[in-house]
């Protein structure tokens, strides 16, 4: 509710106790519902006992829920801005744009994301801000002095085993297990029907992700005969090293 960051839990509740009424309202002025209970009313009114309990809440929330979860959230995190960062470079604004969501798209030029608000927003030169979030839907948030497009991560996969400190898999992370596999196992060259059986997944499964991966520039696959090779790219034999893109910045030219 504030355009403003924090580096700390502390820092982030006085910017929630500090933050105008006005800005409240406007949000409140985008709920798909009527803000009816008296304790919205409230808050929107500036009461300090409204702005106390939430603070209240959202520490309680903090420390039983996100404190023991927050190392694997945070790899998460900067697991999906490297992959981002790495499309961008890659794959130019408009795959990027596309990729983050059902709901978000690119259309000659102009961002569409789908919401209860009917409404054109001219960036005017200063660029468009993305910012993965584990628990929202699509949002662009246009009262912030950087226009800020919030994307849901729609995988969270830091809720899997292989999210602790000891077995972490990036690469799972961003492409999804199964996913991660087939890339790997394209160290080697497969056919179809080999990556399949190497695998232990269906052909058609094996088909969608191998024409996935090409796609992404990640795989190039040729026929031969009655079949067809696949095998990884340069870009694909970086992705499965220990060599990481290693660039974690969320901000990107003007979408415009």
């Amino acid at each position: 509710m504030a355009d403003q960051g924090a580096n700390s839990l502390e820092e982030a509740l006085d910017i929630v106790m500090s933050t105008p009424n006005r800005l409240i309202l406007n949000d409140m002025a985008t709920l798909p519902w009527p803000a009816a209970s008296s304790w919205m009313l409230d808050l929107a009114d500036g009461c300090v006992s409204a702005r106390k309990e939430l603070a209240s809440s959202l520490r309680d929330y903090h420390d039983q829920v996100l404190k023991r979860l927050w190392p694997a959230i945070e790899h998460f995190l900067e697991t999906d801005l490297r992959f981002r960062a790495w499309q961008l470079a890659t794959r130019g604004v408009a795959a990027t744009v596309d990729g983050l969501h059902p709901g978000i798209r690119w259309r000659d030029g102009v961002v569409e994301v789908d919401g209860p608000l009917d409404a054109d927003v001219d960036l005017a030169g200063r660029g468009l801000q993305l910012m993965p979030s584990l628990w929202t839907r699509p949002a662009f948030t246009a009262h912030w002095t950087q226009p800020t497009l919030v994307y849901p991560l729609g995988r969270f996969a830091w809720m899997a085993p292989t999210a602790t400190k000891s077995h972490r898999d990036p690469l799972a992370a961003v492409l999804g297990t199964t996913r991660a596999r087939v890339l790997r196992a394209l160290a080697d060259e497969h056919t179809t029907s080999g990556l399949a059986r190497a695998l232990g997944i269906s052909l058609a499964s094996a088909s969608t992700h191998a024409a996935v991966l090409r796609d992404a520039g990640l795989v190039t696959s040729r026929r031969q005969g009655q079949s067809v090779r696949h095998t990884l790219t340069s870009l694909g034999a970086q992705w499965t090293s220990n060599d990481r893109p290693n660039t974690t910045k969320a901000v990107w030219p003007g979408a415009h």
